[in-house]
């Protein structure tokens, strides 16, 4: 096996290993194995950002981009308050229980 290849292979049991035993972010221990792999030129910088290129990273980045939006100027809450079923008062919430 080539050094290259046994060295991606122990770190990716190490990025599980940490994802699964500590409270490090899981952000920060994906980005710091990209980092070591780039460094160790195992990775090109060309093909270390290759994956973030691709549309479904994309969309999912600009969904978090929206839904933290919607989080910081409450509109999250406006919805909630107004969905169907929610009681409007005390004597309508006794009446649900």
């Amino acid at each position: 096996m080539e050094p290259a290849a046994l060295t991606t292979l122990v770190l990716i049991f190490a990025v599980l290993a940490c994802l699964a035993l500590t409270r490090i972010a899981p952000d920060v221990v994906l980005m710091g194995a990209l980092a070591f792999l780039v460094i160790s030129g195992i990775l090109t910088p060309g093909e270390a950002l290759a994956g973030f290129a691709n549309p479904g990273v994309m969309t999912i980045a600009t969904l978090y981009v929206v839904a933290a939006g919607l989080k910081e100027t409450g509109a999250i809450q406006w919805i909630a308050h107004r969905l169907p079923g929610q009681p409007k008062g005390l004597l309508q919430a006794r009446k649900h229980r």
